[in-house]
């Protein structure tokens, strides 16, 4: 038996599109999101995705922890550098700078609410700016 199922790469493929809100002012678009260097990664990966519904947009932080996937949540999170720079990106739209990045304004940016990245409440270590 295949690890990887066709049938279920291929709709994961045509039909994930990442992490948010559909209706979020503001949309970062990339390549790829990483991860899966395994088979057996990326079958993880499809499997939680299914099993929590087959969604266009999942929630960044329910999902990882469904595949595992937790160094970047709760109270020693690792930043992770490519959600950092953009939101440094989104910062600077909005005429703030690293130096007054607070975490707690972070968190106001990646909620779901407002922008299509990252909903966390936890994606920086505090109090540190981002």
């Amino acid at each position: 038996m295949a690890l990887l199922d066709d049938a279920a790469v291929a709709k994961f493929i045509e039909t994930f599109y990442g992490y948010g809100n559909w209706s979020a002012p503001v949309w970062f678009v990339g390549m790829e999101e990483g991860g899966g260097g395994t088979p057996e990664e990326i079958a993880k990966r499809i499997a939680a995705w299914e099993q929590r519904g087959r969604n266009e947009l999942e929630d960044l932080v329910e999902y990882h922890h469904a595949i595992g996937v937790t160094r970047h949540f709760g109270a020693q999170p690792k930043l992770q550098s490519t959600w950092a720079k953009l939101i440094r990106i989104l910062c600077a739209m909005r005429g703030q700078t690293r130096r007054t990045m607070t975490c707690d304004a972070f968190r106001r940016i990646v909620s779901a609410d407002e922008t299509a990245i990252p909903r966390s409440s936890s994606c920086c270590r505090c109090p540190h700016p981002v």
